[in-house]
């Protein structure tokens, strides 16, 4: 069962890779979207945003999916893409906590 699995989504990533076509990517998403938007809700605890970052990762497939180059599990190479995004989500939301900080901190020093 699960080589099959492996088997219909290593065909679907050459599919989608050398086609073009939109079909392939559709399959890939209704394959494991649940996987990566279950994996996003996890890490983020919120699911308004596991949803959001679930469409960001798969349009991080369909832009990188030709650098996969099959040494592991597609659902590996998704998994470490599922992580990378949600982790570049927390530093984005990070960085951008600490710059909206500063400008309070600065704009209070001013009015006093």
């Amino acid at each position: 069962m699960e080589q099959a699995f492996r088997t219909q989504t290593n065909t679907l990533c050459r599919d989608a890779t050398n086609s073009g076509r939109a079909q392939p990517f559709e399959e890939i998403f209704q394959l494991h979207h649940r996987r990566v938007y279950s994996l996003c809700l996890r890490m983020l605890g919120n699911s308004t945003e596991a949803e959001d970052l679930t469409q960001d990762v798969f349009v991080q497939v369909f832009r990188k999916l030709s650098s996969f180059r099959g040494e592991s599990a597609f659902t590996t190479w998704l998994h470490r893409l599922t992580v990378n995004q949600v982790l570049m989500h927390f530093r984005k939301k990070h960085v951008k906590k600490g710059t909206i900080s500063r400008r309070r901190r600065n704009a209070s020093r001013d009015n006093v």
